[in-house]
């Protein structure tokens, strides 16, 4: 648990830390909740943010225009509180 919340302040994001650390974000982001837990504190605060507008959303955003073109998405993504 300590590995994971390391790597995800010294990364920025549960997604860098998990490519570092060689393990799933969703196994990452367990870690941390369970150590947020442990402490009775909020380490991190959890947002929908650039990285997974970036990286996550494009290959679903495809499947999707594949399998029904005639729907429009925009996606706005932002940091910003």
């Amino acid at each position: 648990m300590i590995r994971s919340f390391l790597a995800a302040l010294d990364q920025g994001s549960l997604l860098g830390a998990a490519r570092v650390l060689q393990m799933s974000q969703p196994t990452v982001g367990r870690h941390v909740a369970e150590l947020e837990s442990q402490l009775g504190v909020v380490l991190f605060e959890r947002t929908a943010s650039v990285p997974v507008a970036v990286i996550l959303m494009p290959p679903v955003l495809a499947q999707l225009r594949l399998a029904l073109p005639e729907i429009l998405v925009e996606l706005v993504s932002s940091n910003q509180m």
